[in-house]
């Protein structure tokens, strides 16, 4: 939500939306002064994402389980070409743990009306820590990012892009095991039991 508030196209549309008030205020109209502001605001959004198109706004509407990894996907189609190859391959790396664990999380709520704490996890990183942390990096220059050390930590920008996406990817990895962990489990109890029944060298195919 911090992301789409301060993000230039509504800060821009919400300027433009003062007309409005203004001229009805000054007496220039009388009805119809909510029309302009909103037309207004319509403007100042467009331009923002006009002459500030590497904002990286927060989706800020609620996502089906579908509609979360189209979101990423087009994150990094729209922003890709900015984002060192060491850090898109971690925002890939956090896209394939999102579509291995959808399926689980689909599952869940099917049965018990909730997908879990986990998926929770998943909305957090992909709508809101990952965009802001890209956003953090977007609004640097290249060359600027990739050279200067950033408050005395010896680490350029482009170091703690990295640093902090392999953190949430690490983070994502970690739980999409701890999904299937159980499934994974109880395929080891049923081939200790089939072993105990038949034996290992048994032929099924008879």
């Amino acid at each position: 939500m911090k992301l789409y508030l301060y993000s230039p196209g509504n800060l821009i549309g919400i300027a433009l939306a003062c007309i409005g008030p203004a001229l009805l205020l000054a007496g220039v109209v009388d009805r119809g002064w909510w029309m302009i502001s909103a037309a207004a605001y319509g403007a100042g959004w467009a331009a923002g994402a006009l002459f500030f198109p590497n904002a990286v706004v927060e989706q800020t509407v609620e996502m089906s389980f579908e509609e979360l990894p189209r979101f990423l996907g087009k994150l990094l189609e729209q922003h890709g070409s900015r984002i060192p190859s060491e850090s898109f391959e971690r925002i890939q790396s956090i896209h394939s743990s999102l579509e291995q664990a959808l399926p689980r999380f689909q599952e869940l709520f099917e049965r018990s009306g909730t997908p879990g704490q986990q998926w929770m996890i998943f909305r957090q990183v992909v709508l809101s820590y990952l965009p802001e942390t890209l956003n953090n990096y977007l609004r640097l220059p290249a060359p600027y990012a990739a050279t200067h050390k950033v408050g005395g930590t010896g680490k350029t920008p482009r170091a703690l892009l990295a640093e902090q996406l392999e953190v949430m990817d690490t983070e994502l990895q970690r739980v999409v095991q701890t999904l299937f962990e159980s499934d994974a489990n109880q395929m080891l109890l049923n081939s200790r039991f089939l072993e105990s029944k038949f034996g290992k060298a048994i032929d099924f195919a008879g």
